[in-house]
């Protein structure tokens, strides 16, 4: 039996393609119901060179660009920030299913998930055409495919079925071992769990009578070797 300090399996923080959708989603929503609004007030995708201001606008221009920068608030704390931090998912999320949590698979919390929101704006530089581009090229980047505002909270973006799950295993941590990517530079010490590649699970002795155990991912049990 040959033991490593590195377990092989899926990257559960490998869903960039899904989270690139979720943003659109996320992004998109706002952004389409300005573009229609603007269109239908003045037969124009945009409101000209005083769009964002009130002033110059007439009554029905200035009460829809009021309109969106309400929406707009609601949805980026309501949606985002809200109900991401508790229960996990923003809606572009849940669409692709996905939640963004703790390494130990927990939801951020209503104020974490406020500041990874607030984060965003570094992630959005050049902050242009809602690119982005810090937050992609971090993403892609990074080991753990975290942008900056993961990276500050410590947060992972993983399939909604790690919810509660931490994602990465440790030698104690048993049941998410094919999760792991790394359990530590040293071998585990003698009668503690190691990974056995051969048999692709994880494997233990009893130091009171030395039979060797195997753990069974299927039925979350040890059964002897």
């Amino acid at each position: 039996m040959q033991s490593i300090t590195t377990v092989p399996g899926a990257d559960p923080t490998d869903v960039v393609g899904r989270r690139v959708v979720s943003a659109l989603i996320d992004l998109g929503v706002p952004a389409v119901l300005s573009i229609v609004l603007n269109f239908a007030v003045q037969g124009s995708l945009f409101f000209g060179p005083q769009f964002g201001t009130t002033s110059g606008l007439d009554g029905t221009a200035a009460a829809v660009t009021l309109f969106l920068y309400a929406f707009q608030l609601v949805w980026w704390i309501g949606n985002l920030a809200l109900l991401r931090g508790i229960k996990g998912s923003s809606l572009g999320q849940r669409a692709v299913g996905l939640v963004t949590v703790t390494e130990d698979g927990q939801v951020l919390g209503g104020g974490m998930g406020f500041v990874r929101t607030l984060l965003g704006v570094v992630d959005g530089a050049p902050w242009c055409c809602y690119l982005y581009l810090v937050g992609l090229i971090t993403m892609l980047s990074s080991k753990k495919h975290q942008r900056v505002a993961d990276m500050v909270v410590k947060s992972f973006v993983v399939d909604k079925a790690l919810l509660g799950t931490p994602i990465f295993g440790t030698w104690g941590n048993f049941g998410v071992g094919p999760y792991a990517q790394s359990v530590g530079d040293l071998a585990p010490p003698p009668g503690q769990p190691q990974w056995d590649p051969t048999r692709n699970s994880w494997v233990t002795v009893d130091p009171a009578t030395g039979t060797w155990y195997r753990f069974d991912q299927t039925t979350n049990t040890w059964l002897p070797l």
